[in-house]
């Protein structure tokens, strides 16, 4: 079959004979609440019984647990799976990754419905987890149910990974997995991440940054606002330590185009509350500091200058700065761009959207952070307009489809 024919075949499949299932199954599973208890929820079990059922009605080979014990959900254990389709060969695998788990709905009075009673508006369906990461737990079902039905065997194994915990940290996911059974994964197998994107679907992501979250415990003497020389007051001592962070984009000052903005960052963000009343000097502050990190740079040298500028502002003020870190993810070294699994992926997307791809960086971590350290080629790609973390969330019908049609076409490849 000609490559023109095959597409063609693959669209009509997704696009015209499953359309009517496909809609359902995303409204269906928008519907399930697969949230980290953490934030209340109780996990993802009956989503992840979902997906399976619907793997199995795809024609989907084996479905393979690697369940994480938690004792904070009601089952016990955080699902982890893998549905796999069997190729030619199982001596590489294609791996496509996607979460189970939805972001927290946040202020309700901000959304227009119910975000766990989906509905379809202009071609958009509305809920939490509709677009992250509904959207592409169902086109990855729709692919294996395309392949089956249009009697396509894939040149290797497909396993479909479905993991709980992202939003969270994903210590009881792909975390977990890595530490307890890292054999499964292969230096020769290909990775894609369903992440990242644009509306376009033209931006295919390579790298990332690595990510650093610091609190900062300023303590001085809180005193009456009318008897400041009695005291020792934090919250200016803060608003200098702040500017004198500016001095770290000096410092670590290298770019790279690949990314938006092409630099460092170093933003102060959460601030605690420090007093009650308008009339007290504080003796104690709390703020939070969120760093985004190029790949050249070392979290070991990003920490030591952090560290110094505090404890030369500590001395100057005759105050105490603790720094404590709180969330550290290290960026891994990029994706080589001529690797075959980012060559399949800007083939299938020109093949669907008929334009170039652009390779990009981003600024925030996905799974394939967590891939790219231990060595693997991963490729991180979806068309979304990235509603996920907000309310109103919503995922363009087509754009799932779309999704679908270039893993299928991408899992084809050899």
């Amino acid at each position: 079959m000609k490559d023109n024919e095959l597409k063609s075949e693959i669209i009509e499949k997704i696009e015209e004979d499953f359309a009517e299932d496909f809609i359902d199954d995303l409204l269906n599973i928008t519907a399930i609440p697969a949230l980290s208890p953490l934030v209340g929820g109780d996990g993802e079990w009956e989503k992840a019984e979902f997906v399976k059922e619907k793997l199995k009605e795809a024609g989907i080979d084996e479905i393979i647990h690697y369940d994480a014990p938690d004792l904070d959900v009601s089952k016990g254990y955080r699902p982890n799976f893998v549905g796999r389709l069997k190729g030619k060969s199982s001596k590489k695998s294609l791996w496509i990754l996607t979460h189970l788990d939805v972001e927290p709905v946040g202020d309700l009075s901000l959304w227009e419905g119910d975000p766990f009673d989906p509905y379809i508006e202009e071609g958009r369906i509305y809920g939490r987890g509709a677009e992250d990461n509904n959207q592409d737990i169902i086109a990855t079902i729709y692919m294996i149910k395309a392949m089956k039905e249009l009697k396509l065997t894939p040149p290797y194994d497909i396993n479909l990974l479905f993991l709980s915990d992202e939003e969270s940290g994903s210590k009881k996911g792909i975390r977990y997995i890595l530490n307890t059974n890292p054999e499964i994964f292969r230096t020769d197998d290909y990775y894609i991440v369903a992440d990242g994107g644009s509306s376009s679907g033209l931006k295919l992501e390579i790298a990332e940054k690595g990510v650093l979250w610091f609190k900062f415990h300023i303590k001085g003497k809180a005193t009456h606002a009318s008897t400041p020389h009695l005291g020792k007051n934090t919250l200016r001592i803060t608003a200098k330590l702040i500017q004198r962070y500016e001095e770290l984009h000096k410092i670590f000052s290298f770019e790279d185009k690949i990314f938006e903005p092409p630099y460092s960052t170093f933003e102060p963000t959460l601030k605690e509350k420090n007093v009650p009343n308008v009339n007290m000097i504080p003796g104690n502050d709390i703020f939070y500091m969120d760093c985004r990190i190029l790949p050249e740079y070392s979290i070991p040298d990003i920490e030591k200058e952090i560290k110094r500028i505090a404890g030369e502002v500590a001395k100057e003020e005759d105050a105490k700065i603790f720094v404590s870190k709180t969330l550290e993810i290290r960026s891994a070294k990029k994706t080589d761009a001529s690797s075959r699994i980012i060559k399949n992926l800007k083939s299938s997307i020109k093949e669907v959207l008929g334009e170039d791809s652009i390779l990009t960086g981003i600024g925030y971590a996905t799974l394939a952070s967590f891939l790219r350290e231990r060595g693997f080629k991963v490729g991180v790609w979806r068309k979304v307009e990235h509603t996920g973390h907000k309310p109103n969330e919503n995922c363009i019908i087509e754009n799932a489809m779309i999704d679908s049609e270039v893993f299928t076409l991408t899992a084809l490849k050899e």
